[in-house]
């Protein structure tokens, strides 16, 4: 319906299974995103697990840290 390519694809609450992936392969998705803090490499095929890509939850009681951080 949207007439564009989805290839990401962000984990309601982080939670991440075997098969959440196993179905984002299937459907073609390169990319997914947990909420397992880390760094993600840029370019992204330099990440070990691209369907597990961490990112930073911003919450209310950890968004001025993580702001500032950047």
């Amino acid at each position: 319906q949207l007439n564009i390519s989805i290839d990401t694809y962000v984990y309601p609450f982080g939670v991440c299974t075997t098969e959440g992936k196993t179905l984002l392969k299937e459907n073609q998705y390169r990319y997914a995103m947990t909420i397992i803090p880390g760094k993600v490499r840029i370019p992204m095929e330099k990440n070990p697990n691209p369907l597990q890509l961490p990112r930073t939850m911003l919450t209310r009681s950890t968004a001025r840290s993580v702001i500032s951080a950047l």
